[in-house]
């Protein structure tokens, strides 16, 4: 009988304990209800005007990054219109770019890649060959000189340099040979 009733009181304190805590009556629950629902409805309000800003500072950013892309559009063309012209400076007041004694070593080497749209040529050959920023090299096909580029930066075992001439630009093939000799 001890044992019925420990069960009993023990079954009496879970239900004073819990039972309180788990109904709700009809008043106290549509209290509930609201309490849950104006959480919520918080939450979801603070979420949407979070976004707003979100998709605000993404517009700010975009119109940012056109005008950034605009500039340095500009920048690109300024800076091709003055290699250009310091290109035909260099050529009208030193002559022929590949004799200028800039230096010493015999340059040959290859074309490895091209960028028509930026002007942009690099070759096969680098510092350790003897090229230096600055330099003029030849540009053959076979024999037959198709253009001249002069080098804008140097690597250990290659370099990026620009063609003045856009016409001659079109006309070059991966595999053309850059040289300081003169055929």
């Amino acid at each position: 009988m001890a044992k019925n009733t420990i069960l009993f009181l023990a079954f009496c304190i879970i239900n004073l304990i819990f039972l309180p805590a788990c109904s709700v009556s009809p008043e106290k629950g549509s209290q509930v209800g609201s309490k849950v629902d104006e959480k919520y409805k918080t939450e979801i309000t603070k979420l949407l005007i979070q976004k707003k800003k979100l998709e605000d500072d993404l517009r700010l950013a975009q119109a940012k990054n056109e005008q950034d892309r605009q500039e340095i559009g500009r920048f690109l063309k300024e800076n091709e219109r003055l290699e250009k012209e310091n290109f035909e400076l260099r050529a009208k007041y030193l002559g022929d770019l590949s004799s200028v004694p800039i230096s010493s070593a015999t340059i040959k080497g290859k074309i490895k890649a091209i960028n028509a749209d930026q002007n942009l040529i690099i070759i096969s050959v680098g510092k350790e060959a003897g090229v230096i920023q600055g330099m003029g090299l030849n540009i053959y096909r076979g024999n037959q000189m198709i253009g001249k580029m002069l080098i804008n930066s140097v690597e250990k075992d290659w370099a990026i340099g620009r063609c003045p001439d856009l016409n001659a630009l079109k006309q070059l093939q991966l595999g053309d040979e850059v040289s300081t000799v003169i055929k």
